[in-house]
């Protein structure tokens, strides 16, 4: 069973990333999810974090973020949008 998200993190077309809908530099983006979810080890599982990006950004951003969980143990999922039909 998957687990749900602990939080989002988003990346705009003009490549502005948020937590949660808060808008933070790319600088500050670690540090921002860290605070806001916590260290891994203080989850039975570890945390997952839902990454909702827009289809124009290059795949280099979207891999920064996944970088980022990584490194702190958090699973990454990839959110997408429904083909439309």
């Amino acid at each position: 069973m998957a687990s749900k998200p602990i939080t989002t993190v988003s990346i705009t077309a003009d490549l502005r990333f948020a937590i949660e809908g808060q808008f933070v530099s790319y600088d500050n983006l670690e540090q921002a999810l860290v605070n806001r979810v916590g260290p891994s080890e203080s989850y039975p599982e570890p945390p997952t974090i839902s990454l909702h990006a827009d289809q124009s950004v290059a795949v280099e951003h979207v891999v920064k973020v996944m970088n980022i969980a990584k490194d702190h143990k958090y699973k990454l999922i990839l959110a997408t949008r429904p083909v439309k039909k």
